[in-house]
């Protein structure tokens, strides 16, 4: 990746969003998303940084991912509302350090090599509880929303961004994945799914410029408009 043209790029950006945020009405484009990392990095991280998180996971991460945190930042701009900085996800309430109930052991190589579906009838939380006392109900839709979001269903990955709609995407650190991207559509009743590209896998600097590219071509039309 040349990170010094992603850089000018990411700047090209930030001003467009700049002019835009008391011109361009809500829901125009991707400018809503980009609001909250607006179009900046976070800190870069320190090779001794990222060494103490592989370390305490026992992992290696991929290095276009390495790279990136090492040349521009922790996190910050990028598609959907932005890379997620190292170790963090996004919770009720803002961005939370990696949470138990979602993500999965590190170590252990992730279980996908294909889509992979949920059981959408086990989803019919309504159809089969029955019954009608609601502490009753409460308990039923606990125990099969715990199931289908498993963090056993992602090991060897990280969440790397949240592209919207509770949909977010993963980069695998462990297995015969590493350094793909998948897709995590649980919330939607849908599954896990790589991220292709013509019918090949996509890894993160293929994904990234992807991003920045249509980001700039979209700008660029906005301005002869």
């Amino acid at each position: 990746m040349d990170y010094e043209w992603v850089r000018r790029s990411v700047g090209v950006l930030k001003r467009q969003l700049l002019r835009c945020d008391e011109s361009m009405p809500i829901g125009h484009w991707n400018w809503d998303a980009s609001r909250t990392h607006r179009y900046e990095f976070g800190l870069r991280l320190a090779e001794r940084e990222i060494r103490d998180f592989e370390s305490q996971n026992s992992v290696r991460l991929p290095s276009e991912y390495r790279d990136f945190l090492v040349n521009l930042g922790n996190g910050g701009a990028g598609p959907g509302y932005g890379v997620f900085p190292l170790g963090k996800m996004n919770g009720v309430s803002g961005q939370t350090e990696f949470d138990e109930f979602y993500i999965g052991t590190l170590s252990i190589p992730f279980p996908h090599t294909q889509e992979w579906s949920c059981d959408k009838a086990a989803l019919d939380w309504d159809a089969e509880c029955n019954t009608d006392v609601q502490d009753e109900h409460e308990i039923i839709w606990k125990e099969r929303s715990f199931a289908h979001f498993n963090p056993k269903y992602i090991d060897g990955a990280i969440p790397i961004a949240d592209l919207g709609c509770g949909q977010s995407l993963l980069l695998v650190v462990t297995g015969s994945e590493l350094g793909n991207l998948w897709y995590d559509d649980r919330a939607d009743h849908v599954g896990i799914s790589p991220m292709l590209k013509d019918g090949n896998r996509v890894r993160f600097n293929q994904w990234y410029t992807g991003w920045l590219n249509c980001a700039l071509d979209q700008c660029a039309k906005d301005a002869q408009q």
